[in-house]
């Protein structure tokens, strides 16, 4: 997976979105936001701790 995310690594970031938008479903966040600037602030919460983490792991 390391050497798949140094060749594309725009697919890190695609992975940490989707990681983000599934504990967002996972924690009822999108079908309890009631305003969608809240939401998005949310996943873009997300996204950057599951890409700051991912970055972390494959030591990029």
């Amino acid at each position: 997976m390391g050497e798949v995310i140094r060749q594309s690594p725009e697919s890190l970031n695609q992975l940490s979105e989707l990681l983000a938008k599934r504990k967002m479903e996972t924690e009822g966040i999108i079908k309890d936001a009631h305003l969608a600037q809240n939401e998005a602030a949310k996943q873009s919460e997300y996204s950057a701790t599951f890409l700051r983490r991912l970055r972390t792991f494959f030591e990029l």
